[in-house]
């Protein structure tokens, strides 16, 4: 299991790479120097929230056998990234 992870996040950051080569870093420094810290928070904030919340309801919904928050958390963020970057929607995270 460890490889995997380890394989799967070199995939990440690999591709990470190949789309800011391929994008370029001028347009993606331009963007973020015109985006405050405030508006940044504004951004993220509230969807944090949301999955804490959600991540919440879960622990709780299970009672006998108890996840850390931050391994629920894990997941709920897992979850969603594969739902944000695959065909499989809802369905696949």
């Amino acid at each position: 299991m460890r490889l995997v992870r380890l394989c799967l996040c070199v995939a990440g950051v690999v591709l990470l790479a190949y789309l800011v080569f391929r994008v370029g870093t001028q347009p993606i420094l331009e963007a973020l120097s015109r985006l405050a810290w405030w508006q940044f928070a504004l951004l993220c904030l509230p969807y944090a929230l949301i999955m804490a919340v959600d991540t919440l309801g879960w622990r709780y919904a299970f009672t006998r056998d108890r996840v850390p928050f931050l391994a629920l958390f894990g997941a709920r963020a897992a979850g969603d990234a594969l739902n944000l970057v695959t065909a499989v929607a809802s369905g696949g995270g």
